[in-house]
């Protein structure tokens, strides 16, 4: 299937829930993400990444929004708060294109890393990200909004995960 990956239109933004919602049934049933059953980007959100320019979607050739990734600037880099893809629409490298996309975006901005948290020892979630450039964070490259935000994931009940980043350009 083709597909592009485009900024989001503040049009796209009330499509994203579902998005989100049909990318999730890939964690159902599994007890380290029932923290995330149910949930989705508050749309505050979403108008804030879409402001500042961090949020992309993937459109499929039928221009249907297929996915969307949501970044933020935290602790002077960029980190990567959602990314889901429609499970129809997965395997097929947009995954991997949001991750090139956001890389470029980094870099063009002149940020030093990119960020994300993701589960461990889920088959597709860490191997896909290190495949793709990025490698687990030791504690002393996590800066304080970033372990907020680590905090803030357990208090939801989130388990098994870990902190990886891709570094763009040396300091």
């Amino acid at each position: 299937m083709t597909f592009i990956v485009r900024p989001a239109f503040s049009s796209d933004l009330s499509q994203l829930e579902a998005v989100e919602m049909a990318a999730a049934q890939l964690f159902d049933g599994l007890k380290s993400t029932e923290g995330l059953q149910k949930k989705t980007v508050p749309m505050h959100h979403l108008q804030s990444a879409h402001a500042n320019g961090m949020l992309w979607v993937a459109v499929s050739a039928a221009q249907t929004i297929v996915g969307f990734v949501l970044a933020e600037k935290l602790d002077e880099n960029v980190h990567i708060s959602e990314m889901g893809v429609i499970p129809a629409y997965g395997r097929q490298g947009i995954g991997a294109t949001f991750l090139r996309t956001i890389k470029q975006f980094a870099h063009d901005s002149g940020f030093r890393k990119v960020s994300l948290t993701t589960f461990a020892t889920i088959p597709w979630n860490a191997p896909f990200y290190a495949k793709n450039g990025f490698r687990p964070l030791m504690s002393s490259e996590i800066g304080e909004s970033l372990a907020l935000l680590i905090a803030h994931e357990r208090s939801l009940g989130l388990q098994d995960r870990m902190t990886m980043g891709y570094v763009v350009r040396e300091p």
